[in-house]
């Protein structure tokens, strides 16, 4: 019976060390996901200050891009 117990209770503190592991692991990795979504922009799209703007399409109607680069 003394074994065990002695058995269980190293089983019980082995198994709460790893848990323990994988929290800090499941921690470090959601705070890294949030830092990498900050220097992004975030969900929302990737800006150029990386605040989470849309990025801005330029229209440039029907300008042909040889043109513009002076090829024509």
């Amino acid at each position: 019976m003394l074994l065990y117990t002695a058995l269980f209770l190293h089983h019980r503190e082995a198994v709460n060390r790893l848990q323990s592991r994988i929290d800090q692991a499941d921690e470090e990795r959601r705070q890294r996901n949030q830092r990498d979504n900050r220097k992004v922009g975030g969900p929302e799209g990737i800006g150029m200050t990386g605040l989470g703007e849309q990025p801005t399409m330029i229209n440039a109607g029907s300008v042909p891009c040889c043109s513009v680069a002076g090829l024509t």
